[in-house]
């Protein structure tokens, strides 16, 4: 995806295609990268929660304290967290196939 955006860029200053079907692909593009930034992000947040979990559970067993509240916030918010990295992801490879050129289709286009 960025070394598309650069070729679009090159193609850009250069002038040798379209500006405006230029511009739309970039636009696409880099909405395409802050989805991907958002699904890293969130799916790294889950992955820290659960950890943090663990960790609760580890040192609330060494410690002998109830456990119980703070894991269920946690794994709340993991879940959450896990869900909207997945819906994001799912938005992120509907954008890519939606304009996704291929084929016979892709004559004209601007590789």
């Amino acid at each position: 995806m960025v070394d598309r955006a650069r070729v679009l860029e090159d193609l850009l200053t250069d002038k040798l295609a379209s500006a405006p079907a230029i511009h739309a692909e970039l636009v696409t593009l880099s909405r395409r990268a802050k989805l991907i930034s958002r699904v890293i992000t969130l799916c790294t947040t889950t992955a820290s929660l659960i950890c943090a979990i663990i960790a609760i559970l580890f040192i609330g067993a060494s410690l002998g304290f109830h456990t119980a509240i703070p894991v269920v916030i946690l794994f709340v918010l993991a879940m959450l967290t896990f869900f909207t990295g997945l819906l994001a992801f799912l938005r992120e490879v509907l954008l890519a196939t939606a304009t996704l050129r291929i084929g016979p289709q892709a004559k004209g286009s601007l590789d």
